[in-house]
């Protein structure tokens, strides 16, 4: 949804910062589409994942919104001492 050609289209962005480890926790937890679990480890390894790299080296989503969500844990207590103005607290 972030691609540098949409863009224009919006009047506010935000990126919800979240580490693909706990990504991939949390698709476990909820069943994502009724897979087991080794399907869901697999397409988020062979599909997810990459196409989110691709689309953070092509786009740069992360330095072209108005506000980043930091929604982990981990993330949290590696990136509270340098916040900038622009990140919010963890939901």
């Amino acid at each position: 949804m972030l691609k540098k050609g949409f863009r224009g289209y919006y009047d506010l962005a935000f990126w919800v910062e979240c580490s693909f480890e706990t990504a991939l926790e949390r698709a476990l937890r909820r069943g994502q589409e009724d897979l087991s679990a080794e399907e869901t480890i697999r397409d988020f390894e062979t599909i997810y994942f990459p196409a989110q790299r691709i689309h953070q080296t092509n786009d740069d989503p992360r330095g072209a919104v108005d506000l980043v969500i930091e929604n982990d844990p981990r993330l949290h207590k590696e990136s509270s001492a340098s916040a900038s103005p622009r990140q919010a607290s963890p939901v």
